[in-house]
């Protein structure tokens, strides 16, 4: 399935780069975010 590929590729990702790696977000589509973007964004949330 496309999700199954998605994991597959974002694990590969995770491999290679660490926390440097872009994500796929199976939820958006085709945009990407690296780790770090998403921590950012989620202490954002937390801090409201």
């Amino acid at each position: 399935s496309m999700t199954r590929m998605l994991i597959e590729e974002n694990r590969w990702q995770a491999k290679r780069h660490g926390i440097r790696a872009e994500f796929v977000d199976i939820d958006i589509g085709p945009s990407r975010k690296t780790v770090a973007q998403c921590l950012s964004e989620l202490l954002v949330l937390c801090a409201e």
